[in-house]
């Protein structure tokens, strides 16, 4: 694989805007307020051969990094008003920093970017942030070529609100040479549940010492769907996450067994763990060779592939149904130009042109871009693997994009409360912990602390009143 890597910037912006879960109080926005700016008379056509009038766009985003900097996205930017003369792009500098907090300023004062990120659409569309691109979305011949089901990920009620960005994929990356220590065959995309398990086990030796597994409490998000075709992420059943399934209680009690039996990081003592070369987290003692299967995303390639010097492979999850991430983008509902901002909105995202080239900027940059492409167009599709050296559980996983189980937390109304902070009032004494919140819950159920089966149709009935108490505002 290339060595090639990300940004800590990057990197640290995502994790950090994927991990915010609450928007502030509803804001009004004033009815007639517009932001974008002409600019001349001349005329720009888009990607349908369509006249649009110039005009001046302003975007935010909190991945742009510094001007001095001249990141990848800022380059991008360049590159569109490049092929699109007539259209000015202005970087919002002001939203990044507190970006939900400085997002409704914004939206208070009529202020919103013209195209900007978003991490819950549903909250947005309540608070009347978003342009309905319901219109301008089916006219895109790109944007009807996505997958079913990256389109249901950008709908609300049947109506379209939001653009894919980037998309990144969730699952295991592998040591394969620790299994071949072991005499072993590295598992293949595709491997089934009971094979994971026994390899975890076959590969945990502390006398060595190796591990099979660096954690098992992100089961809960994949393992109901490996179980059960019919569910989705976190055991979504199409209306809610079931909980209380006998799919949802078989991993949680799955994922505390390897815990309590010391395959994991989380399992083994603080005195076991200093056996590992010195690693202070799981992801380490991955990385020192000593580790059989990581849980990360691939936006980990770049780092993983400098840091590593063993055989590394991505080989998704157990019964291939690949969990997926969506950063997406938006469009203000106070935007003058809707056309030309949507026509950013799709370079900077799904667009054919502007993923290749965002791949070619990569290259002259020297650095991984790893976001999965979105479009299905063979050209971008193999651009993209062209960029990868090795990796032939990530190039099969992304030939089963359909398959994908994708994370509902920018995308399902009410799914922040749902998965995560909703209150159970349900006390876990060995953490001193009195009113757990659903995810503390499932937590430490899966790390072996209480028993699901005892709270989990109280919980799921918790967390669909969340789920149905944001349905009903957006009705």
């Amino acid at each position: 694989m290339k060595k090639l890597f990300l940004t800590i910037l990057s990197l640290t912006a995502l994790v950090i805007i994927s991990a915010c879960t609450n928007d502030p109080d509803p804001v009004a926005l004033p009815p007639t307020e517009q932001t974008g700016q002409a600019t001349d008379n001349a005329q720009v056509m888009d990607d349908n051969g369509i006249d649009l009038p110039p005009a001046t766009i302003r975007y935010a985003n909190w991945n742009m990094g510094t001007e001095e900097e001249n990141n990848i996205e800022r380059r991008m930017i360049q590159a569109f008003m490049e092929r699109y003369p007539h259209i000015t792009v202005e970087i919002d500098e002001s939203i990044p920093g507190d970006w939900m907090g400085n997002l409704a300023i914004a939206a208070s004062t009529g202020s919103l970017p013209d195209v900007f990120m978003v991490s819950d659409t549903a909250t947005k569309v309540i608070n009347g942030w978003l342009l309905d691109i319901t219109d301008i979305s089916n006219a895109d011949s790109e944007f009807t070529a996505l997958p079913q089901n990256i389109r249901d990920s950008t709908t609300l009620g049947g109506r379209v609100y939001t653009v894919p960005f980037a998309q990144f994929l969730l699952g295991y990356f592998i040591n394969a040479d620790l299994f071949d220590t072991f005499n072993l065959d590295p598992p293949q995309f595709g491997f089934d549940v009971d094979e994971f398990i026994s390899l975890i086990n076959a590969t945990t030796d502390l006398s060595r010492p190796t591990l099979g597994l660096t954690q098992s409490v992100s089961f809960a998000d994949w393992m109901p769907a490996a179980l059960n075709p019919n569910l989705g992420f976190f055991a979504y059943d199409g209306t809610g996450y079931a909980i209380s399934s006998p799919e949802m209680i078989q991993t949680v009690n799955t994922a505390a067994q390897l815990n309590m039996t010391g395959t994991t990081w989380l399992g083994i003592t603080p005195e076991q763990q200093a056996q590992f070369l010195g690693a202070e987290y799981d992801g380490a003692a991955f990385r020192e060779g000593l580790v059989a299967f990581l849980w990360d995303g691939t936006w980990a390639l770049g780092s993983l592939s400098e840091q590593t010097n063993f055989s590394l492979d991505f080989v998704g999850v157990p019964g291939g149904r690949t969990p997926m991430t969506l950063d997406i983008t938006a469009l203000s509902a106070t935007t003058a130009y809707p056309e030309q901002a949507y026509l950013l909105a799709k370079w900077m995202g799904h667009g054919i042109d502007g993923y290749l080239t965002r791949l070619q900027i990569a290259e002259e940059m020297g650095i991984f871009f790893a976001s999965v492409p979105v479009s299905p167009n063979p050209q971008v599709q193999n651009a993209f693997l062209a960029s990868i050296d090795g990796l032939p559980g990530l190039r099969t996983a992304i030939e089963n994009l359909d398959n994908a189980i994708i994370d509902g937390n920018k995308v399902v109304p009410g799914y922040v409360m749902a998965r995560f902070n909703g209150e159970t009032g349900i006390a876990i004494p060995a953490e001193d912990i009195d009113n757990a919140t659903i995810g503390a819950v499932i937590h430490h159920a899966s790390i072996g602390n209480l028993n699901l089966a005892d709270h989990a149709a109280a919980i799921e009935a918790i967390s669909r009143g969340h789920l149905a108490e944001a349905q009903n505002l957006l009705n």
